[in-house]
């Protein structure tokens, strides 16, 4: 689901219910950096490594995720994307921000990416 995100691109998304339990920062401009962001976001708030997480292109398709990134980075737009994964929300803006929701803080966020064994 995308949205428009309001007012100054460089502010920092906020949780629908909340703080967000953790951040992240990338290059809007490299349509890798919003995955990599995601995964280690997801691994600070579940403490454990990057590797131990079941793939996140179960829940998104991170390649597509990035290219809509840049493109609406280079047309000047502005976009959020939403998806949940280990039971909170994941929110990826084109200003470059990653916010990881506590509780399924964008909705419906009660399954998705797990930490595996």
């Amino acid at each position: 689901m995308t949205n428009p995100v309001d007012g100054d691109p460089n502010r920092s998304l906020e949780c629908d219910r909340g703080r967000p339990i953790a951040r992240g920062r990338f290059d809007p401009a490299d349509p890798e950096e919003p995955a990599a962001t995601i995964v280690d976001a997801l691994s600070a708030v579940l403490n454990v490594p990057a590797t131990e997480l079941t793939p996140l292109y179960d829940r998104v398709d991170l390649e597509s995720l990035g290219r809509l990134i840049e493109h609406a980075r280079t047309r000047g737009a502005r976009t959020t994307v939403e998806f949940p994964a280990v039971g909170h929300g994941v929110r990826v803006s084109s200003a470059g921000i990653v916010v990881v929701c506590g509780d399924g803080g964008i909705g419906r966020a009660s399954e998705g990416v797990e930490a595996g064994d």
